[in-house]
């Protein structure tokens, strides 16, 4: 079960005993049991197929991993408070599909009757269709308001789902569509052949259903009822003399030499493009990073996080068959080169998108050019307030905090933790819009303390530059200095550092997670022990060492694709980023172009990535 990611099961954080005793670490929901629920609600049509697409989407992810669950059952379906949400629970009889569902000798029940395919109640062999049986009970009791099969005893109930029909949900409800009945009859069926093939396919049909669109085709398909032979030769006549022909043809072009070489030349044309870095076969990204010069490890890591998440998605198939492919530049942490990479991506590359730019000072001659070509602008490595203005730009989605927000809880655990007073704190910052935008966060966070943002003490560096002497002697002069908040890159705040404490002053130095802390470790450690004391950083990200679920497959991956990677911050950022990405191109569906992407994550809500926190997006 903790394999599964999906919005509407629940999520396993970790799977650990400690001592004699074994535990799972679970989401905390907030809301109760759909069983409870139903006892106070009576759902409209409508919210009854709202609520059966989540549950038929959870058991799509269910059974593409492998598994049937075997419980389905309103107890074990949760409606979250406040969204509404569904989430299905408890796998505790979930089942590999290839161990073929049996768990117990012939006659055993395992299961819960009301809810309980005939195959399975009879111990035979199962597969997906008993959990789809399930769903179409629980969609019966929501729409009626009445059990599908009831009785007094459990055997009872058992003799009703091998022997009887449940009424029409017509004839108890007039104001059920007769599609949605008729969904729900075939998926009650006692011939596991004759309901749905897929879940997939319950949840295409309830949204045709609710859209008020024509179904009876998408029913069609959902039965997946065979037919003979003889129709289906007879209904494929003339096809198949035309395929045959042609077959002919084709030989008999092998046999004359020239037409196999036309023959054998069309599959290595290039697939036609659908859209802008769009083909049949594979969907194209841009970045553009740092991968040489002083801020190289910054970018490095980004698109190492990046890779690994797309190497693993295309082991998957891809998304809608379509392979991912990152195209990554150098602009060396210069804007202007950072300006001629996002020229070449779109024009020379035809990337589709933008993930994972490193710099602010980047984003500022980056961002303009994605905008005015209308390419989605993806988790940038950047808090700067140019990638969150308000109203925000419809092409820009950010996934980390804000630097705003990461100076305010320094601020905050400066002043009221550690005691320091607001006019001991100072600012070493980057010489740029980097530097701008921290120190901005840091005045926003002081005053509310009171501390005039025009008192407080700031020095600078240049950006791709070692020159911090200047700043080192200015914060010397200020003798009831207690606190330095540094917004810059590993090597000049490493080296700032190195040079303060050289002088015998013991300051606390606060660093915001674009430092790049293990690079700022590495760097610490080439001198005396005493420089890493006194040494803070913010992260945006869960510690790349802790045990959330997600963070344990991005360690396994990173180990699969990049072994001689270590896990760091700035790595599992990048992952995540693709993360999301990735699940926006997989609500875009085949037909995928910027706007549909875009309302794809905007569709976003409360995505339980396996971090703790939800994700959420919108207009």
């Amino acid at each position: 079960m903790a394999r599964l990611r999906n919005d509407h099961i629940v999520t396993i954080f970790e799977v650990g005993q400690e001592g004699a005793y074994p535990f799972l670490a679970m989401e905390l929901l907030r809301g109760e049991p759909l069983d409870a629920w139903l006892r106070k609600n009576q759902p409209t049509p409508d919210r009854v197929m709202q609520m059966g697409v989540q549950i038929a989407h959870a058991l799509v992810a269910a059974h593409e991993a492998g598994l049937i669950h075997r419980d389905i059952k309103p107890a074990n379906i949760w409606v979250e408070e406040p969204y509404g949400r569904v989430k299905v629970l408890d796998f505790g009889l979930a089942r590999q599909v290839r161990d073929g569902g049996l768990v117990t000798v012939a006659g055993t029940i395992v299961g819960t009757p009301a809810y309980m395919a005939p195959e399975q109640a009879e111990g035979r062999s199962l597969d997906e269709r008993c959990d789809l049986f399930s769903l179409g009970c629980v969609l019966y009791e929501m729409a009626s308001g009445k059990r599908a099969f009831d009785s007094a005893t459990a055997i009872g109930v058992l003799r009703a789902v091998a022997l009887t029909e449940p009424t029409p949900l017509r004839s108890i409800k007039q104001d059920v569509p007769a599609a949605l009945s008729s969904l729900v009859e075939r998926l009650m069926s006692k011939d596991p052949g004759t309901r749905p093939s897929s879940a997939a396919i319950v949840a295409e049909t309830l949204e045709a259903i609710a859209g008020g669109k024509t179904v009876a085709r998408t029913l069609l398909r959902a039965t997946d009822k065979p037919e003979s032979l003889r129709a289906w030769l007879l209904r494929r006549a003339w096809p198949i003399a035309a395929l045959s022909g042609f077959a002919v043809l084709l030989l008999l072009g092998f046999v004359l030499g020239p037409w196999s070489s036309i023959y054998r030349s069309t599959d290595k044309r290039p697939a036609r493009a659908i859209f802008r870095g769009v083909t049949a076969r594979e969907i194209v990204l841009g970045m553009s990073a740092p991968f040489s010069g002083p801020a190289r490890e910054l970018g490095r890591e980004m698109e190492t996080g990046i890779r690994t998440y797309l190497d693993y998605v295309n082991d998957q198939g891809g998304i809608a068959g379509r392979e991912l492919r990152l195209v990554a530049l150098d602009d060396g942490y210069e804007p202007d080169r950072a300006e001629a990479n996002m020229q070449e991506l779109f024009e020379k590359r035809q990337v589709f998108a933008i993930i994972g730019n490193v710099g602010t000072a980047t984003a500022e001659k980056a961002l303009p050019y994605a905008l005015d070509k209308q390419l989605v602008f993806f988790g940038a490595f950047t808090g700067a307030p140019l990638l969150r203005r308000d109203p925000p730009d419809r092409l820009v989605f950010n996934y980390r905090a804000s630097y705003e927000e990461e100076t305010a809880a320094m601020v905050k655990y400066l002043v009221e933790t550690k005691k320091v007073r607001p006019d001991q704190v100072c600012v070493f910052a980057q010489n740029d819009g980097y530097g701008e935008a921290g120190f901005n966060g840091v005045a926003k966070g002081l005053r509310k303390y009171s501390r005039d943002p025009d008192q407080i003490i700031r020095v600078k560096y240049e950006r791709n530059t070692s020159n911090v002497d200047h700043a080192v002697q200015e914060v010397l002069k200020n003798p009831d200095l207690r606190a330095v908040i540094i917004v810059a890159t590993y090597k000049q705040a490493a080296l700032f550092i190195r040079k303060v404490k050289d002088t015998g002053r013991n300051l606390l130095f606060a660093n915001v997670s674009f430092v790049g802390s293990n690079s700022l470790a590495e760097e610490l450690k080439e001198g005396r022990a005493k420089y890493a004391d006194g040494v803070m950083v913010t992260q945006v990200v869960p510690y790349p060492q802790s045990q959330a679920s997600a963070v344990l497959k991005y360690r396994e991956l990173l180990g699969r694709y990049r072994p001689n990677e270590k896990p760091s911050f700035n790595s599992l950022e990048g992952y995540l980023d693709a993360m999301i990405l990735a699940e926006g191109l997989r609500r875009a569906g085949n037909n995928l172009t910027t706007d549909t992407l875009v309302e794809a994550l905007e569709s976003i809500r409360n995505l339980d990535l396996g971090i703790g926190p939800h994700i959420s997006f919108g207009p």
